[in-house]
């Protein structure tokens, strides 16, 4: 009996080094992204399961052991098609390295207190999910190539520091959030509020600024720019895409949308300025309200359904398109009036 323990001891002590290697990760096409993604970042000489495991030694052994499902669905074939993280990175498993007092080494004019913000319950890696896999599944990069076909040169290229370093969007949405102050001084010592964001005035007259030069905006308040900053309908899809802008478009009525705005719209649209519309709605129905894919009004809504002095109101994605600049175009080149 006691070899048959000790073969058995040995085995689960075999299985549990081999399967704790984070070599093992990159053996399957499937974790080729975040493998090669890991093995080019600043944590590459921490285990995969240091950060992906629990810290206590009973619930890891555990955790890892039911691990042993994804070898199944591995050899199956019934990897799921979006791989989603079974658990998050706890503060616990960052603070295994990492102290909280150490003087933090911000970039810069920042001032930022670790302490206080986990004492908020703020997870370390809502601010630093980037570290080490370069946010290449939110940036898209999953989707973009195949996994089977990443490889290391590939995963060096993700980790440059715009993709691996807190963007200060992230502390803007999340002081939004929780209704903390998004004033510059706030966090900068050195930078102020610029002299347009007043309060009040800023919140009417900030979409004027952002046609005029939305990168300028994208600054601060987002991850990346466009190329043509000039088009219209870029700027507009730009603005819908932008979490920051649109998570305050989807609750807040601009002052012009008052009650008999569904009645006297079409007299006060300038031509030409259609995109401005379509920064928050969309001309045909949008697959649902979410971020970026317009909200809960949309043009058709009434358009091609209702009439007006008995002519049917024209449904519009039949009745023009857009050009690049913005200008209204029929069938005969006509802008309706």
């Amino acid at each position: 009996m006691l070899i048959i323990a000790v073969i058995i001891a040995a085995g689960v002590y075999a299985g549990y080094t081999v399967t704790t290697n984070s070599q093992l990760c990159g053996q399957c096409h499937e974790m080729r992204p975040e493998f090669y993604t890991w093995q080019d970042s600043s944590h590459s000489q921490i285990k995969c399961v240091d950060c992906h495991l629990p810290t206590n030694r009973w619930q890891r052994v555990v955790r890892n052991f039911l691990g042993i499902r994804m070898v199944v669905e591995h050899f199956t074939h019934t990897v799921p098609e979006n791989i989603t993280i079974r658990q998050a990175v706890t503060n616990d498993n960052c603070l295994v390295c990492h102290t909280l007092n150490r003087q933090a080494t911000l970039p810069g004019d920042l001032r930022m207190s670790h302490v206080q913000h986990i004492d908020h319950g703020v997870l370390c890696v809502n601010c630093h999910n980037g570290v080490v896999h370069g946010k290449i599944v939110e940036r898209g990069q999953i989707d973009k190539v195949p996994r089977e076909n990443w490889n290391a040169s590939m995963g060096k290229t993700q980790l440059l520091l715009t993709n691996t370093q807190p963007r200060m969007i992230l502390c803007l949405q999340c002081h939004l959030q929780w209704k903390v102050s998004t004033q510059c001084e706030r966090c900068h010592s050195k930078i102020p509020t610029p002299p347009s964001h007043q309060p009040g005035t800023w919140l009417t007259l900030h979409g004027q600024e952002a046609w005029k030069d939305v990168n300028h905006c994208s600054q601060c308040h987002w991850e990346k720019g466009i190329d043509n900053k000039f088009d219209k309908n870029a700027v507009a899809q730009y603005i819908r895409a932008n979490n920051f802008c649109y998570s305050c478009h989807l609750r807040y009525r601009p002052p012009s949308h008052t009650e008999s705005w569904a009645h006297d719209h079409a007299s006060r649209v300038v031509k030409g300025e259609i995109p401005y519309c379509v920064v928050c709605h969309d001309i045909s129905p949008p697959e649902n309200a979410t971020l970026g894919s317009g909200n809960g009004v949309y043009c058709n809504q009434c358009h091609g359904k209702f009439f007006v002095e008995g002519r049917p109101v024209p449904k519009l994605d039949d009745y023009f398109s857009v050009t690049s600049n913005g200008t209204i175009v029929t069938a005969n080149s006509v802008t309706p009036k």
